[in-house]
């Protein structure tokens, strides 16, 4: 039963971490598509390119975190490229670009296997604090950080879900539908918390997978706050009035 149950753990907090990854991804998409407007649908070929470099670059024995930055500096160099290219489409033309784009690095990734190789994919790279064998103060400051996002999640979600409930009309029972998926969420959300927090307390069962969930889940938090207050000031910018009009 505890194998069953440390099996459902595992599968829990790996996919704690691919939601955190492809939320990070959905967030950058919601700065291009939703702030700017502009259909983009060469986004995922920015985050192969900063994966495979990274990771290439990791295997050839340049430290995790500054392989991590080349690979970002080689994804915004592609996007400016693409950028400088595209600078006069727009709506549909921009899109056709973009398709394009994706589909080249699509094809490069599965047919150049002396470099990707191909469709089995890099393994036995560098993941962050698969290294680290952390002290129980060490172990408790995770389970804080983990918990500090957590809470702030949850009160995001009321946010959310008091506002929608504020909108809504109708059938009386019928508005309390965004209350009543708050809960949905808020409980599954604290089921996953559990999880991830009794793995950062038995952080040296699997180091690599855990670290990489803490790691994912803190990128993922700082990804979403600044968002938010680039999305504040381009609010505010919006409705912005001029005294000396």
């Amino acid at each position: 039963m505890s194998s069953l149950q440390s099996g459902m753990g595992s599968y829990l907090v790996s996919l704690v971490i691919f939601t955190a990854i492809y939320a990070i991804f959905g967030l950058g998409l919601n700065l291009q598509w939703g702030f700017t407007g502009l259909i983009n649908f060469g986004h995922v070929a920015f985050m192969t390119v900063g994966a495979y470099a990274t990771v290439l670059l990791t295997v050839q024995g340049v430290p995790l975190v500054l392989a991590a930055l080349m690979g970002a500096v080689l994804a915004a160099v592609l996007g400016l490229l693409i950028g400088f290219s595209t600078l006069r489409l727009r709506e549909d033309y921009l899109a056709i670009v973009t398709i394009g784009v994706s589909e080249v690095i699509r094809l490069i990734a599965l047919n150049e296997e002396w470099l990707t190789k191909g469709a089995f994919g890099i393994q036995r790279f560098a993941l962050p604090l698969e290294n680290f064998r952390p002290t129980l103060f060490s172990r408790l400051v995770m389970i804080a950080l983990l918990t500090a996002i957590a809470a702030i999640a949850y009160w995001q979600l009321w946010q959310w879900g008091r506002q929608r409930r504020e909108k809504q009309s109708g059938i009386p029972w019928f508005r309390d539908w965004p209350l009543l998926l708050t809960g949905v969420c808020a409980a599954l959300g604290l089921w996953l918390y559990g999880v991830c927090a009794i793995s950062l307390y038995n952080f040296a069962d699997n180091p690599p997978r855990n670290g990489l969930m803490l790691v994912s889940v803190i990128v993922l938090a700082l990804v979403f706050w600044r968002l938010e207050v680039v999305g504040e000031i381009a609010l505010g910018s919006s409705f912005e009035v001029n005294p000396r009009r």
